[in-house]
């Protein structure tokens, strides 16, 4: 007869079927109920029977039922099991009725061992039960000692047994159990804190494992007793705790872990951070680190899940286009990617380009000083961290960059991020050009254009290569010498973010004295230095913030007013 007919057959005769295993159970005395305490005598055969009943015939039948619809046939029942039932296996015997033989032939195939207790540990779980005494309990996270010194990456290496307490738990009461022991499962490291139990234990359906955290639990009495009562009342046997065998693996370890262990311990500085750009991961590997660093890439790859390609620097920053050279040591071999960066998308080369993920909460905090209608020049814009995001929120910005694949990247990324035409303007020079051309061009025709603009607009320079940045300073000197200008507010002077490099204890005095050097006189009262983030041991990145002064773009023009018909009045005029 096919499985179908017989399932029919099963459904047909369900509580023949019960009253059957429950019979059958009690008279061959094949189960012995020791909760409470039954004995098998006639004077208490009726709620023998009653409780095999609740506690073994209808779980099997349902159990079987779901059984078959994992078979292909969905019964679309509910299945709801008991509690841990306690005593032997049943079902071994042949069954002589023709409706029973379907019967018989699950118990002998599906439950010929279904739940064993032995000293308080319940054997018919997913993991192995762990025959260690609890007192030589050891549970080392570390990776195996002998993967140390390894060139070429072995990830089936990494294998390791360990144990580990657990419990069993009801699934209804899971998320109640996991918040009661918060403090006490394990956590971390890919392990996770429940387990299916054996499909051919009837609990499977209904029964989880819950592992303990080895640091804090190693027997069941370092629970407190008053944990222990509130996991009574979610119907947790305590006689189910007992260890397990756990193999970790090499998913188990992340990369820091995993390089940790692998690198000598010769080797004095280990791998730092790397900068995460994309798809890409891009290191600075020291010396005693090249012989590895094909297997360092590999595990970055392994364990970084959105890096592909993993790259070195081979040199330092190229001053005169901001790229440096680098080589591919693992992955695939594309540097063309994308940054999200404050609501913004940036497409570019890396390879060819400069970007620095480091410094987006520094570009967020210009582009938030900067409001609509603000007027931006970015020097040395790159790809237009600044300028891009800027002219998304309004402001007018001009942005330059040298480098021809970076001012490539400029075009492009303002398209993709659909800045409104017109917001933004982008130029390839010299940054010394740029100035002297472009935004003096600019400054002068808005601050003579005076119906035009808007008295509450802000100039804002953006200047950042802090390599050389401090240097380009000087093509302000004298910018709009001879140009009659008078009687213009304070405000409309532009206010300059230059960055920096300094090497001093003293950086604010460093960079003051060598501005000063530039400027060719005092810096003005505003100004401020900011430390952005150390680069380098005693090496600090940091932007200074000042506003241009009249006598430092206008010279004596500034003081010489000249006859009051060719001055540019512009209050008179707006």
């Amino acid at each position: 007869m096919s499985s179908f007919k017989h399932l029919q057959k099963f459904r047909q005769r369900k509580n023949a079927v019960i009253r059957y295993i429950t019979h059958y159970c009690a008279t061959e005395k094949l189960v012995q109920v020791s909760s409470k305490k039954y004995v098998f005598q006639k004077s208490n055969r009726s709620n023998i029977q009653g409780l095999l009943r609740q506690k073994i015939a209808i779980p099997i039948f349902q159990y079987l039922h779901v059984k078959l619809g994992k078979r292909g046939i969905s019964p679309k029942v509910k299945v709801r099991f008991y509690d841990v039932i306690e005593g032997q296996p049943f079902g071994q015997a042949e069954v002589g009725t023709s409706y029973v033989k379907f019967i018989g032939y699950f118990a002998k195939l599906l439950l010929p061992s279904w739940v064993q207790q032995e000293k308080g540990q319940v054997l018919m779980y997913n993991m192995e039960v762990a025959k260690v005494d609890p007192k030589h309990l050891v549970f080392d996270y570390s990776p195996p000692v002998a993967v140390k010194g390894m060139k070429e990456l072995d990830r089936n290496a990494f294998r390791k047994d360990v144990h580990i307490a657990g419990i069993v738990i009801p699934q209804k009461n899971m998320q109640k159990v996991a918040k009661l022991l918060r403090h006490y499962h394990v956590q971390g490291r890919q392990i996770g804190k429940f387990f299916d139990l054996k499909e051919e234990n009837p609990l499977s359906l209904t029964h989880k494992i819950m592992l303990f955290d080895p640091s804090k639990v190693k027997k069941i009495d370092d629970l407190p007793d008053s944990l222990k009562e509130e996991m009574k009342e979610l119907t947790i046997d305590l006689e189910t705790f007992c260890f397990y065998n756990i193999e970790l693996q090499y998913k188990n370890w992340n990369y820091d872990e995993v390089l940790e262990a692998i690198l000598p311990d010769s080797i004095s500085e280990k791998v730092g951070g790397f900068a995460l750009v994309g798809h890409i991961a891009h290191l600075n590997l020291k010396e005693d680190l090249l012989p590895y660093k094909n297997l360092i890439g590999e595990v970055i790859i392994d364990k970084v899940p959105q890096v592909t390609t993993v790259v070195n620097k081979v040199g330092t920053i190229d001053n005169t286009y901001r790229n440096f050279q680098m080589e591919i040591i693992a992955g695939e071999d594309e540097t063309m990617t994308s940054v999200k960066e404050n609501g913004c998308t940036f497409t570019f080369d890396y390879s060819k380009v400069y970007w620095n993920s480091k410094l987006g909460t520094e570009h967020q905090r210009i582009v938030d000083r900067i409001s609509p209608d603000d007027i931006v020049y970015d020097v040395f814009a790159g790809v237009g961290p600044f300028a891009i995001p800027a002219a998304k929120k309004g402001a007018h910005v001009y942005a330059n960059d040298l480098n021809p694949d970076s001012y490539y990247s400029l075009v492009d990324n303002s398209k993709a991020n659909k800045i409104k035409k017109g917001s933004i303007l982008c130029f390839n020079l010299d940054g010394r050009d740029f100035i002297k051309t472009i935004v003096k061009e600019d400054i002068l025709k808005r601050w003579k254009d005076s119906k035009k603009i808007n008295k509450d607009a802000k100039l804002h320079i953006v200047m950042n290569l802090p390599a050389i940045g401090i240097e380009f300073l000087d093509a302000f000197l004298r910018l709009f010498k001879g140009e009659k200008i008078s009687s213009l507010p304070k405000e409309w002077y532009p206010h300059v973010h230059c960055y920096c490099f300094s090497s001093e204890e003293d950086y604010k005095k460093d960079v003051e004295s060598r501005i000063e050097g530039v400027l060719k006189e005092p810096v003005p009262k505003d100004f401020a230095v900011r430390r952005i983030r150390n680069v380098a041991p005693n090496k600090e990145m940091l932007c200074v913030t000042f506003q241009l002064s009249p006598d430092l773009l206008i010279g004596e023009a500034a003081k010489d007013e000249g006859p009051t018909e060719k001055k540019i009045k512009l209050d008179e005029e707006s």
